[in-house]
């Protein structure tokens, strides 16, 4: 691989370490460099605020919830989750007054719980 050197030239690269390092050269010169500590001001300052409104208005009812897991396509693949629809069809009955907690609970909170 013929690569150009930091004063123009032209250099044979053989070794797969140094063909790595002027494809990464090559392909990084096209971004902006952030300043990274910005970015960790800005992040902290996102994530240490609770929001400031609140969704208490909105709830969601256990009917609600097992009537949404009862129409589930069965046949479909799975979520990101990697739960089965079919599993979710099936123990709809069982499993509905507990998401639906959780759902108002997220709700009320403005958060979502971790994974």
């Amino acid at each position: 691989m013929v690569t150009k050197t930091a004063d123009g030239n032209e250099k044979l690269t053989s070794a797969s370490q140094e063909r790595t390092e002027a494809l990464a050269d090559y392909f990084s010169s096209g971004f902006i460099k952030e300043d990274e500590t910005a970015l960790g001001i800005l992040e902290k300052e996102y994530v240490s605020k609770k929001p400031s409104f609140q969704m208490s208005t909105v709830s969601i009812s256990a009917e609600q919830v097992k009537k949404k897991l009862k129409n589930l396509n069965c046949n479909k693949s799975f979520g990101p989750d990697e739960v089965q629809p079919r599993v979710l069809h099936e123990l709809a009955e069982e499993i509905s007054e507990l998401l639906c907690v959780l759902f108002n609970r997220s709700l009320a909170d403005g958060v979502l719980p971790a994974d």
